[in-house]
């Protein structure tokens, strides 16, 4: 009787909590690429070469590849770091045109709490890796913000 009970205990679990645990790890995965974009948006805007004709990004979050369509309107183009090569010499270049382009990576965000994160960006320069930048991302009517850098600036 008791390994009826145990068996029955196993298959509800079984059946049961995959359906209730898929909400909350989809709208993390959704709160994830939404703070992802606003901190490479920020990136771009305050870290970004100038000369720069394409934006080569990369992440340590698991973001699926229709993310990129997120910067589909972006001037200049924004492309997985994989489409672009780093030489010594000749720097970072979008391989599609054989243009200067810069590579801004995410490289950890840390959950503050639920609306707000901690997001460390760096971006290579010349011959030389800047230190990371630190942001502070937060939600605000549903939008998700850069309150701060490490810098003490506001946006």
């Amino acid at each position: 009787m008791k390994h009826k009970r145990f068996l029955a205990l196993c298959l509800g679990v079984l059946f049961v909590s995959p359906a209730k645990s898929q909400t909350p790890v989809d709208m993390d995965s959704r709160r994830t690429e939404d703070v992802c974009e606003a901190a490479l948006r920020y990136f771009f805007a305050h870290h970004a070469a100038a000369h720069a004709k394409a934006i080569c990004i990369s992440t340590t979050a698991p973001l699926p590849l229709s993310f990129i369509d997120r910067f589909a309107d972006h001037i200049p183009p924004v492309v997985w770091s994989v489409e672009c090569t780093s030489d010594l010499w000749t720097g970072i270049k979008y391989m599609k045109t054989k243009e200067p382009a810069v590579l801004i990576k995410i490289t950890s965000i840390r959950w503050v709490s639920g609306k707000e994160a901690e997001v460390k960006g760096s971006s290579p320069v010349g011959d030389f890796v800047r230190p990371p930048i630190t942001i502070s991302v937060i939600e605000r009517n549903g939008r998700w913000l850069v309150k701060r850098d490490k810098d003490g600036g506001v946006s």
